[in-house]
């Protein structure tokens, strides 16, 4: 399999966490929500989410700094289906996805939407570990690790773009790894 331009493979995923959450929710409080140019408000509980689980992908994971860690299997519920369920609007344009935490990325909705896109909550098989942003990531697998936040909280719908946490620090807005989006 080919890697994108700049990247080199790795045998372990580091961790990098810029923000990592003072504390996560149990369990039984964990929830994410999808909010914004929405018909439906969402709050899933952890629960009713992992009931929409099930699709699994194998992945590459790009990350911005030039590793890629080859052959993930990530696990969970398709974003397309979980933002279906809250109706976006036409207007709608651009997400923003937060993490429990002070972190954000901004992704373009027609990215979102793509398949392959999970609200993920295993990888290789095993429940997501902390560090890698378990109980639930977000994955992105076309675009570079930034955009695939961990500790999912929410996802608020756009009309325009708004800058997420290395947005706003230079990164690019798509960040696609085949075209090296790495700075905006």
């Amino acid at each position: 399999m080919s890697l994108p331009p700049g990247q080199v493979p790795v045998k372990k995923h580091p961790v990098f966490t810029v923000v990592p959450p003072a504390g996560l929710p149990a369990p039984e409080k964990y929830r994410i929500w999808v909010r914004g140019r929405v018909a439906r408000p969402l709050d899933l509980p952890l629960a009713e989410l992992l009931a929409l689980g099930g699709e699994s992908f194998r992945h590459d994971f790009h990350c911005v700094t030039g590793w890629t860690r080859e052959g993930l299997t990530w696990e969970g519920a398709p974003l397309a289906f979980v933002l279906e369920q809250a109706g976006v609007r036409s207007e709608a344009s651009w997400l923003l996805a937060f993490a429990y935490g002070a972190y954000s990325a901004a992704i373009p909705l027609e990215e979102a939407r793509e398949p392959g896109v999970l609200l993920a909550f295993k990888l290789n098989g095993k429940p997501i570990p902390a560090p890698y942003g378990g109980p639930v990531r977000l994955v992105v697998p076309q675009l570079y690790g930034w955009k695939s936040v961990k500790w999912l909280m929410g996802i608020k719908l756009l009309e325009r773009y708004e800058p997420g946490y290395w947005e706003a620090r230079g990164y690019h807005p798509r960040g696609d790894p085949w075209k090296e989006e790495r700075y905006g």
